[in-house]
């Protein structure tokens, strides 16, 4: 069996893979690691040539998914390739990307974050190997983003990658409920709201959801008591209005977590439910702050682990990039999510199909028809070679089907023999 995959797989990549590198510049330790395989002339040997073209095409083409998103895969040391996913990260949020690999022995799997800037071109983000499992990105504002994974060469094992999704900012007031969004009618429709409402009693503490500086701490007409903070190393201003009463002064240094003021109704609230007015500013103005504090997490659901790495057969006939796929044809399984798997046809085609139409492979018991000898191939083709003859009329084990040949075993070889054999 792992020879028939190797050679499937090797044949995908020599003929079908092809890209250009180089389109992103810098260096990470996965463009260092390519680069000493080339320097080492690996290019011109069979599996170097397929790790280097299959990390040449990774970025050319990425899967594209929306987030919350989890994937698992097996990456196999005689089937060289990588893994891309594009994705959005919406304004305000904060996405934690863990990738967690498995294996018995030596396993780098390298990971690389990608951010699409306003000319088109890709910018690295952040690089991180096996070593570091885990990485949070914050998203300051709408962006498009790009994520690599590709083990060293020769090596093996399983990986899990998945995105949360939640704020980028802790909850201003730890006791308290959003009850007015974004958006909302002020002043009979005169204007919208540009902040939400946190509710909770009078005089719960208000607290600092970032580290950063204390900017003006004043009274208005508006906005009663307020307070303005500026975050650390983010291009935004927070704003805080409706306080009973300020506990900083300008100029303050504050951490995550350090008490602000506390909540009132002062200002334009006046003879409302005590709450908390909260906004933020960037450059452009007033932003919809519910994403950046929104205390609820998006996590991705499970998958099915254990479907990667093997054979499964179509449940149903399907159609992909204009080719035709029939019931009990083969897919080798590399990729897996919650609801589709990628993988690779005994033909060489890379097919996307919906879990719901894989069946695992049931060994069923089946006789050939032939008279005489004949050849158990190591692959689907009129060319392939011969691994050894099986004797007329015998029984073996029916894997699944590739166009005209089936895939059987008997006793502890397994190839391929024409349809017409079966009974």
């Amino acid at each position: 069996m792992n020879r028939i995959l190797f050679l499937v797989l090797l044949t995908c990549f020599l003929f079908s893979c092809s890209g250009k590198g180089g389109a992103f510049g810098g260096r990470t330790p996965l463009q260092r690691y390519a680069q000493k395989l080339i320097d080492a002339d690996l290019r011109t040997t069979t599996l170097g040539g397929l790790w280097l073209r299959a990390y040449d095409s990774s970025l050319q083409a990425p899967e594209v998914v929306s987030l919350p998103y989890r994937k698992a895969g097996y990456f196999a040391d005689t089937e060289p390739r990588a893994v891309s996913i594009a994705f959005a990260a919406g304004r305000g949020s904060g996405l934690q990307i863990d990738v967690t690999p498995r294996s018995a022995g030596d396993f780098r799997l390298y990971t690389e974050l990608w951010r699409q800037e306003s000319d088109g071109q890709y910018r690295l983000v952040h690089a991180f190997d096996s070593a570091q499992r885990a990485y949070t990105y914050t998203a300051d504002k709408e962006e498009k983003l790009l994520l690599r994974l590709q083990p060293e060469l020769l090596q093996k094992g399983e990986y899990t990658l998945s995105i949360t999704v939640g704020p980028s900012l802790a909850f201003p007031v730890p006791r308290g409920r959003i009850g007015s969004v974004w958006g909302d009618a002020r002043d009979g429709g005169a204007r919208r709201h540009e902040g939400i409402d946190i509710f909770a009693p009078r005089r719960s503490a208000i607290i600092a959801i970032a580290p950063g500086t204390v900017g003006r701490v004043e009274t208005t007409r508006r906005g009663g008591k307020v307070v303005w903070l500026r975050p650390d190393d983010r291009p935004i201003n927070l704003y805080y209005a409706h306080l009973e009463e300020q506990l900083v002064e300008a100029g303050d240094r504050v951490d995550i977590g350090d008490t602000i003021g506390l909540v009132g109704t002062t200002g334009n609230a006046k003879g409302t439910p005590p709450h908390l007015h909260f906004g933020i500013y960037g450059r452009g103005g007033a932003i919809d702050p519910e994403p950046y504090v929104d205390p609820e997490l998006k996590r991705p659901g499970l998958v099915a682990r254990s479907v990667a790495g093997n054979w499964m057969r179509l449940r149903r006939a399907i159609e992909w990039n204009g080719i035709e796929f029939s019931p009990n044809e083969l897919l080798r399984v590399t990729d897996v999510d919650e609801r589709f798997a990628i993988g690779y046809t005994p033909g060489c085609q890379k097919l996307k199909v919906a879990l719901s139409n894989l069946q695992n492979i049931d060994n069923q018991i089946v006789r050939l028809s032939n008279a005489a000898y004949i050849p158990l191939l190591d692959e689907p083709s009129e060319r392939a070679a011969a691994q050894q003859a099986i004797a007329p009329r015998g029984s073996v084990y029916l894997r699944g089907f590739w166009r005209d040949y089936a895939l059987v075993r008997q006793g502890t070889l397994e190839g391929w023999v024409p349809r017409g054999v079966l009974r």
